[in-house]
């Protein structure tokens, strides 16, 4: 019974998502797919509509119109439809990605070449900007009409350090729940042979985000024979196989460095950075290794410490090992937020999908003046990222995966949420 509810949910969740975002889309890019209407027909009857799909009159509303949507073989009785949005798989973002037009360029033509290459690899350490690439390689392969449309599978539900699978409470994905991911967004049943015939019968961009943390080995092998005039890219920490054409994603250039370093110092008012000297931004540029998250991270110290020498500091012991500078300013912000702070982390932590911090203060028991400070703190140390809400009305906040990563390995310490929070949660979150 569980299991059935879950997949009803992911699939609801799919379609609305396509519904949001063909608001969101401009209507260029909405293929027609046949008759659909916005509205009900005349005759339209809700009452009517719950025994015919649900056989039960008392059923809520917003699941009759779940499974309206869900449901394509009720589309014969003349209910709403919602048409499929072009790329509305992608994950948005409101980050601005500097520097990597020629990177993307380069892809988008491997693409385009006639050889036989259908798995791609983007490979680099973490924080090198690797799914924001992908990202504006899937719109822009869209924009090229390379591909019918794009599926998108992240896999990150697991750890990975130094090459090794940490996390034993939660299973990788492997190449059944891969497949069952990919037939949620092509509606279908979540059989291979199923999933495969869809995917044959057009040509799809599949990005497998975070793969290092899946059965990588066992998906690449087995999607070959459904790809044909498909392609499979990968974003990942680490190289894979012969078979798989990799594309290193390098850190910015000394130029778009600069324009990151000094958008973010103008967007957050950092001094630090925008009165700094030609040499200064140099020696950050060069210890950084041009990785985003790395410079993002500069920008936050910078601001917090109202001065530079700290943070050159910190970026020279870490010896151009940009995850070690990663984990420096980790534990410096760690001493100095507050606790609530730490909870919130910690709560974004177990989970695998954006939040609002409008849901705080009933599940954390913290007061809206306690959450709109931690926001703001928060966001001051670029320990969470803002994301696009599917409505454009509320601002959602993710994790960077490396900083998941590190909450769930117990990096930071232990936090150990009361019995109460724990109690909170899960009423809130799932009805317990």
């Amino acid at each position: 019974m569980l299991s059935k509810t879950w997949f009803f949910f992911r699939k609801l969740m799919v379609y609305v998502k396509k519904f949001f975002l063909k608001k969101l889309r401009p209507q260029s890019v909405v293929p027609n797919f046949g008759k659909s209407s916005s509205q009900p027909p005349e005759n339209f009857n809700l009452e009517q509509v719950n025994q015919d799909i649900t056989g039960n009159e008392n059923t809520s509303i917003g699941t009759v119109i779940g499974t309206v949507i869900m449901d394509g073989s009720k589309i014969g009785l003349g209910y709403p439809q919602i048409e499929k949005v072009l790329g509305s798989n992608i994950p948005r973002s409101s980050r601005k990605v500097w520097g990597r037009g020629s990177l993307i360029d380069e892809i988008i033509n491997q693409f385009k070449s006639t050889d036989r290459s259908n798995i791609f690899s983007l490979s680099a350490s973490a924080g090198y900007g690797k799914t924001e690439v992908a990202r504006q390689i899937a719109f822009s392969a869209i924009d090229n009409n390379l591909f019918d449309d794009v599926l998108w599978v992240t896999a990150r539900e697991a750890e990975l350090y130094d090459g090794v699978m940490t996390s034993d409470r939660i299973n990788q994905l492997n190449w059944d729940q891969f497949i069952y991911e990919l037939s949620l967004q092509l509606d279908c049943t979540n059989e291979f042979n199923k999933v495969q015939k869809c995917i044959l019968a057009k040509s799809y961009l599949i990005v497998l985000d975070n793969a290092e943390t899946s059965d990588m080995e066992s998906i690449i092998s087995k999607s070959e024979r459904m790809l044909d005039s498909s392609k499979l890219l990968l974003t990942t920490r680490r190289r894979v196989h012969q078979y798989v054409r990799d594309i290193e994603c390098p850190g910015l250039t000394e130029k778009s460095s600069y324009k990151l370093l000094q958008h973010e110092a103008r967007l957050n008012n950092v001094d630090a950075i925008r009165n700094a000297s030609e040499q200064e931004l140099y020696q950050i540029y060069e210890l950084s290794c041009g990785a985003p998250l790395a410079l993002h991270f500069v920008v936050s110290r910078a601001g917090e410490d109202r001065e530079l020498k700290m943070v050159l500091s910190s970026l020279d012991k870490a010896g151009k090992n940009v995850e070690t500078f990663y984990e420096f300013t980790l534990k410096s912000g760690w001493d100095r937020i507050t606790d609530c702070s730490k909870q919130i982390l910690h709560y974004m932590g177990q989970l695998d999908a954006s939040i609002s911090f409008n849901e705080l203060p009933e599940i954390l028991g913290l007061s809206d003046s306690e959450v709109k400070e931690t926001e703001n703190e928060l966001r001051r140390w670029f320990f969470i990222l803002q994301v696009n809400d599917l409505s454009g009305n509320t601002r959602r906040y993710d994790l960077h995966p490396w900083m998941r990563r590190s909450l769930r390995s117990g990096l930071v310490g232990q936090w150990q949420e009361s019995f109460e929070t724990a109690k909170n949660i899960f009423r809130t979150k799932y009805g317990l």
